[in-house]
């Protein structure tokens, strides 16, 4: 399965779909923010509302081991060149069970993401983990410091994670502007890299 947006930042990903389907080898694609009349008639296309209220699945019953690959995650490349690594369901899933008890991340919290989703960070840290606890998951389209401080004030979040950029960022802009912004509720940035 691909999940995809229609069109994101003026590039249309529908079309670009349609151009590599045949090696793309993804039985399904679904397609957020779309109305399934604006689909082009096709059979792996399906919108994303339209799943929401089906009862039968457009998937075969198919055995899934706990080893078998679940997700390809790009690497940032900060030891080396970036490159893609496949993750089994327990690789993910002992990773951010292992996080959530270190750092004592329940439902109660509310994570900041600004990373794609499509990066490690991002994937791992802004859906797998709220999910596997309960917790509620910010995400950012695109990183500006103000509008990051502004929406932990608001949303209450309670954790970031990113690279060093994104926090000396945050960093420069709350000394800039102390006072602004309601942090009350913000525990902890991770991050890692040089």
């Amino acid at each position: 399965m691909l999940v995809i947006p229609e069109k994101f930042r003026n590039f249309n990903y529908v079309k670009m779909v349609s151009v590599i389907q045949e090696e793309l080898k993804a039985p399904h694609v679904i397609v957020v923010k779309n109305r399934k009349d604006y689909l082009p008639q096709s059979n792996h296309l399906h919108s994303y509302d339209s799943l929401l209220n089906v009862e039968t699945s457009i998937y075969d019953e198919e055995q899934v081991s706990a080893d078998d690959p679940l997700v390809v995650l790009f690497t940032s490349g900060t030891e080396s060149v970036p490159k893609g690594v496949i993750h089994t369901h327990n690789t993910v899933l002992y990773g951010e069970r292992v996080l959530a008890e270190t750092l004592s991340i329940t439902k109660d919290d509310a994570v900041l993401m600004a990373s794609q989703l499509s990066h490690s960070t991002g994937f791992l840290r802004g859906v797998n983990l709220p999910l596997l606890v309960g917790a509620k998951s910010v995400l950012m389209d695109q990183f500006i410091p103000r509008e990051a401080l502004k929406t932990i004030s608001v949303e209450k979040c309670t954790f970031s994670m990113g690279a060093t950029p994104f926090l000396h960022d945050l960093l420069n802009e709350i000394s800039n502007n102390s006072g602004t912004y309601n942090l009350s509720s913000f525990r902890f940035f991770l991050c890692g890299g040089v």
